[in-house]
Parts: C-alpha cells; sequence; structure tokens
C-alpha cells in the first residue's frame, strides 16, 4: 500500500488518531497519519486569517470609538450659542480654559492610545501623531466656533487646548517610561539572585 501524507483530512479524524496513539494512525480509511499530518489545510488557514482580520477589525473599531465620540462630543459642545458658565469673568475665564485643558488632555489620552495599538512603529511616532491629531482639531474647532453664534475663535482657547494635550502626551510618556524602568530593574534583580 502507497504511503499517502494526508494533511488535507477532516480534523476530526486526525484528532481521534493523535487521542489513540500511533499504533491507530493507519486505521483510518488506509491513510497513515504522519507527524505532519495536524498541518493546517488551507481552508482552515482561511478561516484563522478571517478570523484575525475579524479580530483585529474589533480591536481597531474599540480602540478608535471613543476617538471619534469624544471628537463629536467637542463638536457638539462647539456648536453650542451658549455654554453654563460662572458669572464672574475671572472665574468665566478660569472655568473655559480649564474645560478646553481637560477636554484636549482626554482627546490626547485617546488618540494616544488609538494610534500606538495601530502598528509596531517607534512611540515616539504614536506621540507626534497624537499630539498633531489634537493640535489640527483644536484649529478647526476654533475655526468652527467663528460660524456659530455668539462664538469666536480665540487663540487664548486653542492655547489651553495645545496645553492640554502636551502635558496629558508628557505625563503618559514619563508613566510608560517608569513602568519600563521598573520592569528592566525587577528583571535585572531577578537574573542576579
Amino acid at each position: 500500500m502507497r504511503r499517502r501524507e494526508c494533511w488535507g483530512t477532516q480534523p476530526s479524524a486526525a484528532a481521534w488518531a493523535k487521542r489513540r496513539g500511533a499504533e491507530y494512525a493507519s486505521i483510518i480509511s488506509g491513510v497513515t497519519w504522519l507527524k505532519e499530518s495536524n498541518r493546517p489545510t488551507p481552508l482552515s488557514l482561511a478561516a484563522e486569517g478571517e478570523q484575525a482580520f475579524r479580530r483585529m477589525r474589533t480591536r481597531a473599531l474599540l480602540l478608535w470609538a471613543p476617538v471619534l465620540a469624544w471628537l463629536v462630543l467637542i463638536y457638539l459642545l462647539s456648536a453650542q450659542s451658549h455654554l453654563p458658565a460662572p458669572k464672574d469673568r475671572f472665574w468665566d475665564e478660569v472655568f473655559t480654559k480649564s474645560a478646553h485643558f481637560g477636554e484636549y488632555a482626554v482627546l490626547a489620552f485617546l488618540s494616544w492610545r488609538a494610534f500606538s495599538d495601530s502598528g509596531r512603529r517607534p512611540q515616539a511616532i504614536w506621540r507626534l501623531s497624537a499630539w498633531l491629531l489634537c493640535l489640527l482639531y483644536a484649529a478647526s474647532d476654533e475655526y468652527h466656533q467663528t460660524f456659530v453664534a455668539y462664538r469666536y475663535g480665540d487663540i487664548g482657547d486653542w492655547s489651553a487646548d495645545a496645553l492640554g494635550a502636551t502635558v496629558a502626551i508628557l505625563l503618559m510618556s514619563s508613566a510608560k517610561a517608569a513602568a519600563l524602568a521598573r520592569r528592566v530593574e525587577r528583571k535585572l534583580l531577578t537574573r542576579s539572585r
């Protein structure tokens, strides 16, 4: 009987033969099961590729959906003619600048998280991409406000936006560097013992 390599057969038969051991390997319909017989079939490779693509698409959606939702929220807030604010002019400025700082700090965090999981590039590129996204969106937001009644674009607001994005990215970068330093220190300590 000719020995046939059978790597395109049903996985259930391969699993059965593997569970039963080597003596049962040749029982299944005259096929000699080789060690390579558990190689994936082209069909299963396609299914695995499709599954991997689905997982990747789901992960991208989970990472980018919060960014898009936050961008929409910023747009909707800047489209309002009147936003609640304190009556005192000083506290109004403090409140407004703090709101701008905070909303773009959150945008920087969300976009950096989404960018940094997008591929294997140096983290500096993702930090720069997140920062540029924040700066450009802040500029477009201030421009958009010039078309809204009782609102105007302000370089001071854009500066607060840019400062919020910059501080958030610097804080995240330093936290990531500190975590990396702790991991390296832990590895060095375990190796020295």
